[in-house]
């Protein structure tokens, strides 16, 4: 006799770690092609840039966007978890790779073409394309949409200092 799987029964172990490994392992990708990008010129031509008082030296970047893109493939793992079959949580997902091409977007703008300016438009979408994101998620996997608050805050941080970059830079 075959035993069917329910839709309840939890994932096996093994297959969690997998998921959650696949779901990590994505965002760094995504993360460590934006620093790959981003890294000449995050050390070349940011420190050249007039900046406001609050702004980071360059090395707290690529740990925190490292902590992010972990701490946003959890909340992927989350999202994967609670709806295997992706039946409820195709708009969650489409709103993850609307994150990861934004952050991606964003280094690239920002700081392989030194765009402040369009670095800026790109960090304003990626800050509302994460409060999409969380309203979402909030509906599905409350730990999943706690996740992404990390990120807000240092979305919300790097736009103000995208801001005054491009204010203090306006030739650049």
């Amino acid at each position: 006799m075959v035993k069917k799987k329910s839709q309840t029964e939890k994932p096996k172990r093994g297959m969690d770690i997998v998921v959650l490994g696949s779901s990590i392992g994505l965002c760094l990708i995504v993360g460590f092609g934006a620093i790959f990008f981003s890294n000449a010129n995050l050390n070349a031509w940011y420190p050249t840039l007039v900046k406001p008082s609050f702004a980071p030296p360059t090395w707290p970047f690529g740990i925190a966007w490292i902590v992010l893109y972990v701490l946003l493939g959890c909340s992927v793992y989350l999202m994967r978890r609670n709806d295997p079959e992706k039946q409820k949580a195709n708009t969650a997902f489409l709103l993850i790779g609307a994150l990861l091409l934004l952050s991606f977007l964003w280094n690239v703008l920002f700081f392989s073409l030194r765009s402040p300016l369009a670095g800026f438009i790109a960090i304003v979408l990626l800050w509302l394309a994460i409060g999409a994101a969380y309203l979402v998620f909030l509906r599905l996997n409350r730990w999943a949409s706690w996740l992404l608050i990390p990120m807000w805050l240092w979305v919300t941080y790097l736009g103000f200092l995208a801001y005054w970059i491009y204010v203090l830079n306006p030739g650049a």
